[in-house]
C-alpha cells in the first residue's frame, strides 16, 4: 500500500468523524441559546407585570437575567427603573432622567424631584 492510500483511506474516516462532532457542539450551543432564550421571556413577561413589595425578589431576578444574557448590560439605574418602577420607563421619565430631575422616594419609586 502506498502512502497515498493510506492517506485516502485516513481521510475517508476521519472526515464522518470530525462532521458528527462539528454537528453534536452546534446543536449543543444551538440548544443552549435556546434555553437561554426562554429565561429572557421568561424574564420580559416578569417584568410586565406591575411590581409589587412581593414581586420585588422575581423582579430583581429577572433583570438579572436579562444582564447576563444581553450583549448590552443595563446599568444600575436603568435595573432599579425595571425592578421598581415597571417595565419601561413612560418617555415624561426618560425625559427627567436625562435631565437628573428623577429621585427615589422611600418605597423605591423614581418621582420628580418638584413631586417630593
Amino acid at each position: 500500500m502506498n502512502r497515498e492510500t493510506v492517506l485516502s483511506l485516513l481521510q475517508g474516516c476521519v472526515t464522518p468523524i470530525v462532521i458528527a462532532v462539528c454537528g453534536y457542539f452546534l446543536q449543543d450551543a444551538i440548544k443552549d441559546r435556546e434555553i437561554n432564550s426562554k429565561y429572557v421571556d421568561l424574564s420580559i413577561q416578569i417584568l410586565k407585570e406591575a411590581p409589587t413589595e412581593k414581586k420585588m425578589i422575581i423582579r430583581t431576578w429577572a433583570v438579572e437575567v436579562l444582564n447576563k444574557y444581553s450583549e448590552v448590560k443595563l446599568d444600575r439605574h436603568s435595573q432599579e427603573l425595571l425592578i421598581y418602577n415597571g417595565y419601561f420607563a413612560s418617555e415624561m421619565t426618560a425625559d427627567l432622567e436625562m435631565t437628573g430631575d428623577l429621585i427615589m422616594n422611600d418605597k423605591k419609586q423614581f418621582i420628580h424631584k418638584s413631586k417630593q
